[in-house]
């Protein structure tokens, strides 16, 4: 690639679009509100300057790919309740009184 600045760092890469509801506003995941994207180009190529921020993206079964954003503040998840069922030898953390957290072995 021919270039004024012979050391300019540049990503090659695919492109991405919003996919859109029914009233045209971008479409959401339901249960922690991220945006969901579909593919748009391939081999886009960009000046790594341009590079906004880093993020992941979910691939789910239908194709359409849900943005995570690792520095998202807050990401409103409902909270979800595990059952554990610890064997003989796990390690577990256990809530104190106050804050501490103590390790046990079960």
């Amino acid at each position: 690639m021919k270039h004024e600045n012979p050391f300019t760092p540049f990503a090659i890469f695919d492109t991405s679009q919003y996919i859109l509801d029914d009233d045209g506003y971008p479409l959401r995941h339901h249960l922690n509100d991220t945006i969901y994207v579909k593919s748009f180009q391939t081999c886009t190529c960009i000046g790594l300057n341009h590079i906004v921020k880093p993020v992941m993206l979910w691939v789910e079964h239908d194709g359409k790919c849900a943005v995570g954003d690792h520095s998202r503040a807050t990401s409103p998840l409902p909270k979800v309740i595990v059952p554990v069922f610890p064997q003989p030898g796990d390690m577990v953390s256990v809530k104190g009184d106050q804050v501490e957290i103590w390790h046990a072995e079960v």
